[in-house]
């Protein structure tokens, strides 16, 4: 996130928050949505109600799932001190009301979202699509690589926990070998899947 976008996210929530009353529970609610063990529809249908109970608007309700939850989880994979989250919101122009309401959440919940983190980093990320292409190599300064069958391979995996849809394309090249076990994980990881 660009330091404007995250600066536009803290004078949106500035102003939106600082005057509320009952911002405390809003906060409350926000970082339980991000300890949360339910699943994604329900937590996501869950904080859209939060907002709307709260009577806040929907440009805050996406800059939040877009930037802020993003924000705070990278905060806790990086271990972020709170004298070091204080500077980041100050930076980005958080009044202080919100800060002290932020840093006392985040300080109650640290624990849980480190815990948090770590299940969501060892959760599979969703493969979206596979392709691949054989070829032969025609030239190469290694006669025994010459006539050589290898597999383009392209790997388009969903990689937002948030499910905005933040897709990225991975590209590599396998020989046969190394393909025909790709192919055998796939279909053993599929079998499992569908035992299940």
């Amino acid at each position: 996130m660009s330091s404007k976008q995250f600066a536009a996210m803290g004078q949106l929530m500035s102003e939106e928050l600082a005057q509320h009353t009952q911002k405390e529970e809003f906060f409350s609610e926000l970082f339980g949505f991000l300890t949360g063990s339910g699943s994604f529809d329900n937590s996501v249908s869950e904080l859209a109600e939060c907002f709307t109970r709260y009577s806040l608007s929907k440009p805050l309700y996406k800059s939040t799932l877009k930037r802020f939850l993003p924000f705070l989880i990278d905060c806790v994979k990086n271990a972020l001190s709170l004298t070091q989250l204080r500077s980041m919101l100050e930076e980005a122009g958080f009044v202080e009301e919100i800060i002290t309401t932020i840093i006392s959440n985040y300080s109650k919940q640290f624990m849980q979202l480190n815990k948090q983190v770590l299940d969501s980093i060892l959760t599979f990320n969703k493969l979206v699509d596979v392709e691949w292409v054989f070829g032969t190599t025609v030239h190469s300064k290694n006669v025994k690589k010459a006539m050589e069958i290898f597999v383009e391979m392209s790997l388009l995996i969903d990689c937002d926990p948030y499910g905005i849809g933040d897709e990225k394309r991975y590209n590599f090249q396998l020989n046969l070998t190394e393909f025909t076990n790709f192919l055998n994980t796939l279909e053993s990881m599929k079998a499992k899947m569908i035992g299940n």
